[in-house]
């Protein structure tokens, strides 16, 4: 099977996850040696290893698999799933239009996902997050403060503890999401919030969960509870 055509702006990415691994040395290395203490370089060296490994491996994951081209259906979501709005877009279009559903990161989806959302721009957030919305309120909590990854740092780490501060050339944010889909000059191009919770988990080596799963929904849910009154930014531009 011939490979599938790239997007310009998934190359770009593509390269930055090269040059990323070629910085692994500087970068990785002093954070690693840094969370086991006072131990020997020699010591810490076979993790280091085993993070320079499990990212070649991710890198060349996304090489055979570009992220805008896996396709991801949501029509299989409900209002039982706790579904993000594009994930109601498509139990719209597959219950009430008899249409396919729209592939996630695809031009379609985002057009129409930031479209809708850009109508709300300038008005403060407001979500709901009683009744039902509870349960999944905690468990998304719950992600955003436990420590994963192979480098053990949580969401709370970085934007709760360091807001404001520097990442090397980036301004640590509050990690709220009212500018998404956004257009990060980093891509090149507009792309949904689980795009950018994918690209968090690649960072601090951990899990990258499918776009539109369970995880992701329930992280967006509190991301978007904690941006309440918070004004809608939709389509905000980012690093």
């Amino acid at each position: 099977m011939s490979k599938p055509e790239c997007p310009e702006s998934m190359e770009m990415g593509e390269e930055n996850d090269r040059i990323q691994m070629k910085l692994l040395d500087d970068q990785i290395t002093p954070l690693i040696q840094q969370e086991v203490g006072e131990a020997e370089e020699n010591q810490s060296k076979p993790l280091v290893d085993q993070i320079k490994l499990l990212v070649q491996g991710q890198v060349q994951e996304k090489e055979q698999e570009p992220e805008t081209l896996q396709a991801k259906k949501l029509s299989s979501y409900s209002s039982e799933v706790n579904p993000n709005l594009e994930a109601r877009i498509n139990v719209c279009r597959t219950t009430k239009q008899q249409a396919d559903a729209l592939a996630y990161e695809s031009e379609e989806l985002l057009s129409l996902t930031a479209f809708i959302a850009y109508q709300s721009r300038g008005l403060p957030m407001r979500v709901a997050t009683g009744g039902t919305a509870g349960p999944y309120l905690k468990r998304g909590e719950a992600f955003f403060n436990r420590r994963q990854g192979q480098l053990n740092l949580s969401c709370a780490n970085c934007h709760v503890d360091h807001v404001g501060k520097r990442l090397r050339g980036d301004i640590i944010s509050q990690g709220l999401g009212n500018g998404y889909p956004a257009y990060r000059i980093e891509w090149q191009s507009i792309g949904s919030l689980h795009r950018r919770l994918r690209a968090c988990s690649f960072g601090v080596r951990a899990v990258r969960f499918d776009y539109g799963s369970q995880e992701y929904l329930e992280l967006e849910l509190y991301l978007a509870a904690r941006a309440n009154g918070v004004k809608v930014e939709t389509p905000a531009i980012r690093r």
